[in-house]
């Protein structure tokens, strides 16, 4: 856990954001877009964990649905993983 007040504060924010959209349109029409990139691992972590939230309320798993880009062109450090 975050020792920052603020942040867990903005964590707790963006959790609550995909736990609404969960409810609102059903977990298996939310998609997240994965590219390998650093902020699209950060969206990634918060989804699966606001899933397992998601998942724990209603007593059924579901998985996080993201679809992963390619581009030609990519930073090295994507390609390294």
């Amino acid at each position: 856990e975050d020792p920052d007040p603020s942040r867990r504060e903005l964590y707790r924010g963006a959790l609550n954001v995909l736990l609404d959209a969960f409810r609102l349109y059903g977990p298996e029409s939310v998609v997240g877009s994965y590219n390998g990139g650093k902020d699209a691992v950060v969206i990634m972590h918060l989804m699966r964990a606001a899933m397992a939230r998601f998942s724990a309320d209603s007593g059924q798993l579901f998985r996080p649905n993201l679809i992963y880009f390619t581009h030609p062109k990519e930073f090295p450090e994507v390609e390294q993983l």
